[in-house]
């Protein structure tokens, strides 16, 4: 393994990695989404439910994914109770400049993310890495309107 794939997969990563490799759905979320990397086949699906008021209150996953995209899931799935469509967001913007520029996270609660700064050199691996925010945020937005449509 090269030194870029050895941080990339370090032992951190594999350890958060390993909490999701069973699945633990919702029983009857308002949204569940799936997204796939045409890539490499890592494939994310997400249960999600939420408060009237759009705060996540529970999320559920199932995780075919490489460990990169099973650990973002995991620390997505610990995160993300208790936020909104926005705070998601702006999370997701921030990995995305993560990935693309290795610049860290703000602080706050998803400075946890700062830990796949490695994956910013290994460009395959991003579409995976998004994966868990894509399936959230559109999660979220199918929440949100389907909210809309009942007022």
């Amino acid at each position: 393994m090269t030194a870029g794939l050895e941080n990339l997969y370090s032992q951190d990563i594999r350890d958060l990695a390993e909490t999701v490799r069973e699945a633990r759905r919702l029983p009857e979320p308002q949204a569940t989404i799936s997204r796939k990397s045409p890539l490499c086949g890592s494939q994310v699906t997400l249960d999600v439910s939420c408060s009237p008021e759009g705060i996540i209150e529970a999320l559920g996953y199932e995780v075919r994914a490489c460990a990169l995209g099973e650990a973002v899931t995991a620390l997505v799935s610990q995160i993300a109770p208790g936020q909104n469509r926005g705070e998601i967001s702006k999370a997701a913007q921030g990995f995305r400049d993560l990935l693309k520029s290795a610049q860290p996270m703000p602080e706050g609660p998803w400075k946890g993310l700062d830990l796949m700064l490695p994956a910013h050199k290994v460009r395959a691996r991003h579409r995976s890495a998004l994966l868990p925010f894509e399936a959230l945020l559109l999660a979220l937005a199918q929440i949100e309107a389907a909210t809309q449509a009942k007022e």
